[in-house]
């Protein structure tokens, strides 16, 4: 009988983005029929950087520990810019400069896993 290990990272994928959800929809209007494109659109594009370290068949476990860890970073980012008492006027901002943040975040990720793998041997290929 063989274990085969479990692929976590589409869980992460999508707590994220309901997590991001939760948020952006507490801090906005969703009675507001014009809201919820915009609404859906932005967790869109902010999964996007969790969602680049949840793609391809190499380093699993690496790329779930650095798409979590992103993740939960990411969360309380948006929630201490959205649910802090003493968040300034331009706490909002969070929400445009952080998923570009993230992106570089993750491709320095993904590279340094390349290298290690590279340079390493190959080790990590059948995570």
């Amino acid at each position: 009988m063989s274990a085969e290990k479990r692929d976590w990272r589409r869980f992460v994928l999508i707590a994220y983005g309901l997590a991001i959800f939760a948020i952006v929809a507490s801090s906005g209007q969703p009675g507001d029929p014009e809201w919820w494109p915009l609404a859906i659109g932005y967790v869109v594009f902010a999964s996007v950087p969790i969602g680049v370290l949840c793609v391809g068949p190499s380093q699993v476990g690496l790329k779930t520990l650095g798409a979590a860890a992103m993740a939960v970073s990411g969360i309380w980012a948006y929630f201490d810019a959205t649910h802090d008492p003493g968040a300034g006027s331009t706490a909002a901002l969070m929400f445009v400069i952080l998923p570009f943040y993230q992106i570089l975040a993750a491709v320095a990720f993904l590279i340094l896993l390349w290298l290690v793998r590279r340079w390493g041997g190959d080790e990590g290929e059948s995570e």
